[in-house]
């Protein structure tokens, strides 16, 4: 979770075009106010070495000061900014800076500068796509609607090439589609005035709401970084009234999951702030690990890893410093988010060609493997890190770590709750242990746990004191008066008196039930379980094998195999005898069940206790059960190898035709893959020759146009002057003459 926090002062609106996108830029900007208080910056798709006409084209339809953008040069407002030939342009500190094209494996100039306008001005940028023939500018469009700014694209009938606006309104749900002009007037509609819900009440009611459809809390949350997003979700849905989106809210428990999801803000990439990973691999990590032994394990915790670029990347650097420090050590890098998608994306560990920029090529092809859409992670990169859902507001951290990176998620949170997540930071490090932060959170008051190793990257060092933690931190929310935080589950049983007492029968009359799983492992107990089942030693096991009691084990191992092969649900018993102090008989059931979830079908197993057994008979097995017993399992064991070796003799013959049809499809697809990179080739170079001939087109025709301005001005001029004039070729012959002549 990254995006720069420093309020931008004025937005920063971001064009970007290719084929056929002069005519649009065109419109746009003639459709402008004269005046805006906003900076523009237009990327255009155009060769290298083509000198481009667009400063002088934009310069004819707005009054405001159009630039060519220069190294360093620092962004204004009221002021356009067009990219030069043969350079890419981005935005680092409210400054240009420009990456030659000619030396670069970039191809998406669009996203590169959308995605700097997204950490520059976050919510404050704007993104435009116009006509254009690649699916340049989707990434980063939703890098800019991730961080909370806007996204516009151009309307398929009005676009020359609609690929490209058709690829971004795609990506980011909650673009604007619309005409050029009509775009022009939609964006300064949504820069002179946001509509935003500006009383606390409504804010309070709608965390609330939040909570009682999604479970999730953002009551801990700064309330003015709230109140943006809820104002972007309303643009998306046309709604200006508060209370009409109150209503909306309460009414659609979807609207409330997507606004839980939007108000998470998501902005990574790898090895972001590349000098900050400089001084981690240099300085600070070696310091940290010199005390280390071969067989200790390296611990960090990514707190906030959105798609998980951070996460990976911090594992490469432990990595890297266990082999350069001979350690043979277990690296564990634990990633956590409440964004339940990213953590999906970061857990398929694939990511496309430019998300990899911060990578050098040593690293990608050590740590990642080529794909035909991109770069997977390698097996040893992906065993190391672990993704999983985390709430820093509610849930217990992490312990025993040696870094942990939390950077630019405190300041989005109030400071009570940053006074309590700290704390925990501290307790989860090791003596010596690292803190990251972002460039503009710091430890504030705890600063006396902490040794500053970088104050301009906010790197700390944790020293040998104790902080005043709380494992569970306080998280309650400012719910108003008449809207009580209630628990959906706890409300749904509070209306029924039938579940009340199905409840009190379940605790305290049912008997021990397990629900198992088709490979044996147990999903759930209920009831007084513990006398027929028991905890094994050694590492946890959940299978029902290892877990039931010795005396029960061969019913229960019959019962379960006959449950999978019953064709209907209909349940079956056995009886067996526990022993103990006092020998007892037990009826097993069981009985195949259904499931919602994602488990499968489940065995359910009842033990009920029957008392005492009343015989010796039922105590001890005679010798004649003994042998009928041994004779019974040598049957079973001799089904069994029989059985087992069909399966064997199955198994090779499978293998063997997998092997050929393997080999089959490789030598296919391999032909396939060599034809598609033909394919691929040709498509790109005839694209690029297509955007080259359009834009040269159509510089040509805005200098033909001119040229036949000046024509007529000539003519113009030369009837109104009483001179007579001859015009003669090189023959003498006369080709043209004025009136006077």
């Amino acid at each position: 979770m990254s995006t720069l926090p420093v309020a931008q002062p004025f937005p920063i609106i971001g064009i970007g075009a290719s084929a056929g996108g002069i005519d649009a830029l065109k419109t746009l900007f003639s459709a402008m106010p004269r005046n805006p208080e906003a900076a523009f910056v237009v990327v255009v798709h155009m060769p290298p070495e083509h000198r481009t006409l667009l400063g002088e084209v934009l310069a004819s339809l707005t009054p405001l000061p159009v630039t060519t953008a220069e190294e360093g040069m620092a962004i204004e407002a009221r002021h356009v900014y067009v990219s030069p030939s043969g350079f890419y342009v981005t935005l680092a500190d409210g400054r240009f800076s420009l990456l030659d094209s000619q030396g670069s494996s970039l191809h998406h100039p669009i996203d590169r500068v959308f995605e700097s306008l997204a950490e520059q001005a976050a919510e404050q940028a704007i993104g435009v796509v116009l006509s254009g023939a690649s699916n340049d500018g989707a990434d980063g469009a939703r890098a800019i609607a991730l961080a909370g700014g806007r996204i516009f694209a151009q309307s398929a009938e009005t676009a020359t090439h609609p690929t490209m606006p058709g690829h971004v309104a795609a990506a980011v749900p909650s673009c604007r589609v619309a005409a050029p002009d009509a775009l022009a007037r939609e964006i300064f509609a949504a820069i002179s005035g946001d509509n935003q819900p500006h009383e606390a009440a409504a804010l309070d009611r709608i965390l609330a709401l939040i909570w009682e459809k999604t479970g999730r809390d953002f009551s801990g949350y700064k309330p003015r970084t709230l109140l943006r997003r809820i104002a972007r979700r309303m643009d998306y849905l046309q709604l200006t009234d508060q209370r009409a989106y109150l209503s909306h809210l309460e009414s659609d428990a979807a609207e409330a999951a997507a606004l839980a999801d939007f108000m998470v803000i998501g902005v990574t990439e790898f090895f972001r702030d590349a000098e900050l990973f400089t001084l981690l691999g240099e300085q600070a990590l070696p310091e940290t690990l010199k005390a280390r032994g071969p067989s200790d394990r390296l611990r960090a915790w990514v707190a906030g890893c959105s798609t998980g670029e951070e996460a990976y990347s911090l594992a490469i650097l432990l990595l890297e410093q266990a082999e350069s420090l001979d350690l043979h050590c277990e690296v564990k890098v634990f990633a956590t988010d409440i964004d339940s998608a990213a953590l999906d994306f970061a857990r398929a560990g694939v990511y496309e060609p430019h998300m990899l920029q911060g990578v050098s090529s040593e690293r990608l092809s050590h740590f990642f493997e080529c794909e035909p859409d991109g770069y997977r992670v390698g097996k040893r990169l992906r065993d190391c890190v672990v993704f999983s859902i985390h709430n820093l507001l509610s849930d217990p951290p992490f312990s025993h770590l040696d870094v942990v990176s939390c950077r630019n998620v405190l300041i989005y949170l109030d400071t009570v709750r940053q006074a309590s997540i700290l704390p925990l930071f501290h307790y989860a490090l090791d003596p010596g242990g690292l803190l990251v932060l972002g460039p503009s959170e710091t430890v504030g008051r705890f600063d006396y746990g902490f040794e500053t190793v970088s104050k301009k990257w906010r790197v700390f060092r944790k020293l040998p004191v104790k902080l005043p933690v709380r494992l569970n931190p306080p998280h309650e929310a400012s719910w108003p008066q008449d809207t009580p935080r209630v628990n959906p589950r706890e409300a749904r049983l509070s209306g029924s008196v039938g579940q009340r007492i199905r409840e009190a029968l379940a605790t305290d009359f049912a008997p021990a039930v397990v629900a198992v799983d088709r490979a044996g492992r147990i999903v759930h107990y209920s009831g007084p379980i513990d006398r027929f089942l028991a905890l094994p030693a050694g590492p946890a096991d959940h299978s029902l094998a290892a877990m039931v009691r010795s005396g029960l084990r061969r019913a229960v191992r019959r019962l379960f195999d006959k449950v999978w092969e019953a064709a209907g649900s209909r349940p079956i018993s056995s009886r067996a005898t526990l022993r103990g102090s006092t020998a007892s008989v037990v009826r097993i059931s069981a009985k195949r069940i259904g499931t919602a979830g994602s488990d499968g079908p489940l065995a359910m197993l009842v033990f009920e206790d029957c008392g005492p057994a009343m015989s010796a008979r039922d105590v001890e097995p005679t010798s004649d059960d003994d042998e009928a017993i041994i004779r019974e399992l040598e049957l079973e064991l001799e089904e069994a190898r029989g059985e087992l070796q069909a399966n064997i003799e199955a198994l090779v013959t499978s293998n063997e035709e997998l092997r050929t049809s393997n080999e089959e499809v490789l030598s296919t697809n391999e032909e396939l893959q060599a034809t598609n990179e033909e394919l691929e080739t040709s498509k790109e170079e005839i694209q690029s020759i297509n955007e080259e001939l359009t834009s040269v087109n159509t510089q040509l025709g805005m200098k033909v146009d001119e040229l036949a301005k000046a024509n007529d001005d000539m003519a113009n001029l030369l009837a109104c002057t009483d001179v007579a004039t001859l015009f003669l070729d090189h023959d003498y012959c006369i080709h043209h003459y004025t009136p006077a002549a």
